[in-house]
């Protein structure tokens, strides 16, 4: 028999009729759903996954527990009634493992909108494109500032018309050497002064924050933006900083060293600010360059909350994985950093990239293909 976290029903309610005759739901997981149920983001489904827990008469049973955390409880009831754990819970996999207890990693299908395709041009719309650095395509309609990977050729297509993307020695981003493809959609995505968001995700080691605090010191220092803003949700939004010592510089030490990594190789005349996410709200960022890493570990909701504050002459860019989200309550199909590039695909504003190739090392471009089997 298995019990489902409830991140997993949360994240696909149909679980319940799929696996009805081989599901257990203790009283621990009912608590949470009913707390969920009037939720503006993901009551929906909550409030679906208890129907269904009726409607096929799924057996709940209020186990005894000696632990009152959630996580924690889930592993003693499976450890103690020999049940499986099916969780999207990295970390409570992990120590599940760990103490010998039978879990599964649930992983969702991915539904973050990746912002490119690839397509064949004919011998003339190829040389069009070649030569002109345009060419209108009317076979199908794409999404607003969609990059189309034509094989030996890239462009963006936009009303109707693909725009080659050019890549030269010109356009050199100081740190980095030579782009790959996806990357020169991402380069291409935040030089347009015409898009004002730009989201970049894709597996750790992909260049996302590289290329992300390197090109908004770079358009900086040619006065493009008066300011750089860098956050992180580690500082989550709406909550304290009083958890940690020492005062707002040093709460934020731990969480910044990721930027300070890509910055070390610059003189720079513009300093990029620390903005903690939760002093966000209420501001109104102009002429800023604002980098928002780690972006699918915050809600939707705030994530909302975010994009509205920007404002005029600013640039958003988020970065990310949609594969390691670390906060509970979401996922790699519900986050803050899907909802965006699901629900602004075909903005003329928001061009989307998901980078795809590891490029930190060798080493890590061959574990991270082992661990994502």
């Amino acid at each position: 028999m298995k019990i489902y976290d409830t991140n997993c029903l949360i994240d696909n309610p149909s679980l319940i009729q799929k696996n009805k005759d081989e599901i257990i739901v203790p009283f621990i997981i009912l608590d949470e759903l009913d707390g969920l149920k009037n939720s503006k983001n993901v009551g929906y489904n909550a409030r679906t996954v208890l129907r269904a827990i009726k409607k096929y008469n799924i057996k709940c049973q209020n186990f005894k527990l000696s632990e009152q955390v959630v996580d924690k409880a889930l592993l003693d009831i499976c450890r103690i009634h020999e049940l499986e754990l099916i969780t999207g819970d990295y970390r409570v996999y992990l120590e599940g493992k760990e103490n010998n207890i039978k879990c599964e990693h649930y992983q969702p299908d991915i539904n973050t909108y990746t912002g490119v395709v690839k397509r064949k041009l004919t011998p003339d719309e190829y040389n069009q494109l070649q030569e002109h650095n345009s060419v209108g395509w009317s076979k199908e309609k794409l999404h607003e500032n969609q990059y189309v990977d034509c094989d030996s050729i890239l462009a963006r297509y936009r009303s109707g018309t693909l725009h080659k993307v050019s890549w030269s020695n010109k356009h050199k981003i100081q740190g980095i050497d030579e782009l790959n493809r996806r990357q020169v959609m991402a380069y291409d995505a935040i030089f347009n002064p015409d898009i004002t968001t730009v989201i970049l995700w894709g597996v750790a080691g992909t260049g996302k924050t590289a290329l992300a605090i390197k090109s908004a010191i770079q358009l900086a220092q040619q006065e493009r933006y008066s300011n750089v803003l860098l956050s992180r949700p580690n500082v989550q939004i709406g909550e304290e900083l009083g958890i940690l010592p020492g005062g707002i510089k040093e709460k934020q030490d731990p969480f910044i060293k990721p930027f300070e990594d890509n910055m070390k190789s610059f003189q720079m005349k513009t300093v990029p600010e620390i903005q903690p996410l939760q002093t966000a709200k209420g501001r109104d960022i102009k002429d800023t360059f604002f980098i928002i890493d780690e972006a699918q570990d915050i809600e939707p909701d705030k994530m909302k909350m975010l994009v509205e504050r920007m404002g005029k002459g600013s640039k958003l860019v988020l970065t990310g994985d949609v594969r390691q989200v670390d906060k509970r309550g979401l996922s790699p199909a519900y986050n803050g950093l899907s909802f965006v590039a699901n629900r602004l695909k075909g903005s003329r504003l928001t061009a989307c990239v998901e980078l795809d190739k590891v490029e930190r090392s060798e080493s890590a471009k061959e574990l991270g293909e082992l661990l994502r089997r």
